[in-house]
């Protein structure tokens, strides 16, 4: 492939001769840029030569006649026609002071031509002069002192377009770890309208000098030349009264600022146990910080608060300078319940209910008679802080007389409270569940075991699936009794008499016995009465009746029926006796004699 001819056109002339003079001084004062603004030589060499493309095709623009079929299209602004830009080649030397600027154009052929802003044909004699063939470059040397007034305003605006711009890739290159951070910086000078500060303190680094304006200071605080302060850095921008210059954009005011301070101040929102939902602040005045906790068992506000209130007054005298006037802070635990969160934002006033619009973002309060200026608050921050925490229009404060007064029938707290419970219990109903199918999931399934099969037919081969048979309905059963053992009882045996060799004296001893047996049961049956001499009552004493023994067992008939009647008889005859025994029932009976 051909290597691409260059043609170039010199022009050496006194004016020229002056320009490069005016040029050295030119890239002496860029020379000088490149130490105070910290940007580096190819930064302001690129800012140049899109400057110097910018100017000279403005200039172009008013000398150059244009075909008006292939005119570009009419811009409704004072520029006129709109071109592209032309192509311009700039080399420029910072150490030799030499800056050369090349008009390029593409030569074509006279049927491929286009826009002949920026392209010759081959047969031009521009190209014919050089032996240029089409694909070519063709390029004469401009004159700087061509350059008209409105070339010059062209250029400069351009030129400081590029450098505020890589100024502010700097800073932010710089400080892009910073932002959204705290930083110490050291006060450079106080103005009436703002304070200069350094947020390089140590090698007081110009390009990193910052401002802070009245809205960015905390109340009425004040500093002098040589303080020590803490600033947030809320990102890259520019001066407010003077849009062109790029400035590191810090703030004392603002919520970021107060956030931070609790987050180094509270250990427990830097491991992340209690967070921070949301913060509505009126710098040196009043704030309200929402805070919740991810830990059961840890209370955000008493974290936040501190034993005593320690914590919290470390953080509140860090907030401003002002020896009379400190801003006030509002801890508040965050509830999901609309209405109990408001309730919250409106302490320390008592809210008895209230009517909440969701549609409208609105809300009226009815609080406890002598508590609504309370929850207005002075100058109406207490109200103007709650709007800004739950995002309303308007919370309208009234108290229970002009409620009922009004006839106004609104939702009470313990309704509120129901509401909160109910909504707890679903979530917490919900959280099982999800539990539940995420344990399901994660359960391990063990592996299906492969079983040889066996030669036995009644088992199942490890190719065959179990069949299950699901239970038939059957009729129910009848009641079954278990069959115990039958005893065999033996039909009662005729008496029959039997002579017996027993004696008389036997005879009467047996009877004796069973006298005594008798006599004996008698008693077991009739416990004794004892009498209370003082109440002169008997006493009544139960015993535990004994169980009669059970005998199996069987009594040979020893006796003959005329002997078992006169037994008979003798019983009946001790039964009838009146025998007395009231001398038992006395003490002295018992007594030994």
């Amino acid at each position: 492939m051909e290597e691409t001819k260059i043609a170039k056109k010199t022009v050496e002339t006194a004016a020229q001769k002056e320009s490069k003079k005016r040029a050295k001084q030119f890239l002496a004062a860029l020379d000088e840029m490149v130490d105070t603004k910290g940007l580096s030589e190819d930064i302001i060499i690129d800012a140049l030569k899109e400057a110097f493309t910018k100017a000279y095709t403005k200039n172009l623009e008013s000398k150059i006649a244009i075909d008006p079929t292939r005119r570009a299209i009419k811009s409704k602004n004072k520029d006129g026609i709109k071109l592209s830009d032309a192509l311009v080649r700039c080399e420029i030397d910072l150490k030799k002071g030499n800056i050369e600027l090349f008009h390029q154009l593409n030569v074509m052929k006279d049927d491929d031509i286009t826009d002949d802003f920026i392209e010759i044909s081959e047969e031009d004699p521009r190209a014919k002069e050089n032996h240029l063939n089409a694909g070519d470059i063709y390029e004469e040397q401009i004159n700087l002192k061509d350059f008209t007034a409105g070339d010059v305003y062209k250029f400069v605006g351009v030129f400081r377009q590029k450098i505020s711009k890589a100024e502010k890739d700097a800073l932010y290159a710089k400080f892009s770890d910073k932002i959204g951070q705290i930083v110490t910086a050291v006060v450079e000078k106080v103005d009436f309208n703002d304070v200069i500060i350094n947020l390089d303190k140590e090698n007081k680094n110009e390009g990193a000098v910052a401002y802070l304006y009245k809205k960015d200071l905390i109340g009425d605080e004040h500093f002098n030349a040589g303080d020590y302060i803490k600033v947030f850095i809320v990102g890259i921008g520019t001066k407010s009264d003077d849009k062109k210059e790029t400035t590191i954009q810090v703030s004392r005011s603002c919520p970021g600022f107060l956030e931070k301070i609790f987050e180094n101040e509270v250990h427990e929102i830097m491991d992340g146990t209690v967070k921070i939902k949301n913060i509505a602040r009126i710098a040196g005045q009043r704030s309200k910080v929402v805070v919740y906790s991810t830990d059961k068992n840890v209370d955000p506000s008493g974290a936040c608060i501190g034993q005593n209130g320690s914590r919290i007054q470390s953080i509140v005298s860090q907030l401003g300078n002002a020896k009379d006037n400190k801003e006030k802070i509002d801890v508040i635990t965050y509830n999901d319940n609309v209405g109990l969160y408001l309730a919250e934002c409106l302490k320390p006033a008592t809210v008895l209910g209230m009517i909440i619009d969701e549609v409208k973002r609105s809300a009226i309060v009815v609080c406890q008679d002598g508590t609504t200026n309370l929850a207005i608050g002075h100058r109406g921050n207490n109200v103007v802080l709650a709007k800004k925490l739950l995002g309303y229009e308007e919370i309208k404060v009234i108290d229970e007389a002009t409620a009922i007064k009004d006839d106004i029938t609104f939702k009470t707290m313990a309704q509120f409270e129901v509401e909160a419970r109910d909504a707890e219990r679903i979530k917490n109903r919900v959280e099982s569940l999800k539990k539940q199918e995420e344990a399901q999931k994660n359960a391990v399934v063990s592996p299906k075991v492969e079983v040889e099969p066996s030669t036995n037919e009644n088992f199942l081969s490890k190719d065959e699936d179990i069949e299950y048979i699901e239970p038939v309905e059957e009729e129910p059963a009848k009641e079954t009794t278990v069959e115990k053992p039958v005893e065999k009882v033996e039909e009662p045996v005729e008496t029959r008499t039997v002579n017996t060799t027993i004696s008389l004296d036997a005879l009467e001893a047996s009877l004796e016995d069973e006298k005594k047996d008798k006599k004996d049961d008698f008693f077991k049956k009739k416990p004794f009465k004892k009498f209370d001499k003082k109440n002169d009552k008997p006493v009544e004493k139960t015993e535990e009746k004994s169980e009669e023994k059970k005998t199996n067992g069987k009594k040979m008939d020893i006796y003959t029926e005329e002997e078992l009647k006169a037994m008979e008889n003798d019983e009946n005859e001790n039964q009838n006796l009146d025998e007395d025994f009231s001398d038992y029932d006395d003490d002295s009976y018992y007594e030994d004699k």
